[in-house]
């Protein structure tokens, strides 16, 4: 019978903490661009109306806050883990990165729900503030 090997979890590298980070920080940036596009009517097909518009503008922001949230909970996770604890080079690391990662965690999660408020009820109050 042949005996399985467990690898050893990689340790986590500046370089990949720092392009999660990044790439959470530009999904959040999309997430608020665009509906503010959508607000204008960029790039809106002429079957659609402004409110419609911008209300499924709130459907991609929920998605892009998602998949920032994703980013960030994965760094933090290999920040965090019991793995990790000990080495002096994760700990430099968290002490680099824990901050950021959890300011733009708490953001991401706000951006989530205004995304889905969006959606939700986007056309109404783009009717109503239009009127």
């Amino acid at each position: 019978m042949e005996e399985k090997v467990v690898k050893e979890p990689k340790e986590p590298s500046r370089w990949s903490i720092g392009l999660a980070l990044g790439l959470a920080a530009l999904l959040s940036v999309l997430a608020v661009v665009i509906p503010i596009g959508a607000w204008f009517g960029l790039l809106m097909p002429e079957s659609r109306t402004n409110p419609d518009w911008f209300m499924r503008s709130g459907a991609v922001t929920a998605i892009f806050a998602f998949a920032a949230q994703e980013q960030t909970a994965n760094a933090i996770a290999k920040l965090s883990s019991r793995a990790a604890f000990g080495s002096k080079k994760i700990d430099q690391l968290r002490k680099s990165f824990i901050e950021p990662l959890n300011k733009l965690r708490r953001y991401i999660f706000w951006l989530a729900i205004v995304g889905s408020a969006i959606w939700a009820y986007g056309d109404i109050a783009m009717v109503a503030v239009q009127s």
